[in-house]
């Protein structure tokens, strides 16, 4: 019972602390959409410079989302 009650305190803590760090009217931006991507399960995107203007990513998911849920990659 002892841990609970301080796990409880420690939590309360936490999240007063967290109120104040971060005042209301903090900029915010939306991540969410549609979001194009191309999957590969080594590093070919970097020899192959995917990060340049005008790569082409065939696959889509929606954010918030899974790319497993959408047939995309492997579930582990």
């Amino acid at each position: 019972m002892k841990r609970y009650w301080i796990a409880s305190v420690a939590i309360y803590v936490l999240a007063a602390a967290g109120a104040h760090a971060f005042p209301s009217g903090r900029p915010t931006m939306t991540l969410d959409g549609l979001w194009w991507f191309r999957f590969a399960p080594d590093d070919r995107g970097i020899a192959e410079q995917w990060f340049r203007p005008g790569v082409v990513f065939p696959d889509h998911v929606p954010v918030p989302g899974c790319w497993e849920a959408a047939g995309i990659g492997a579930c582990s």
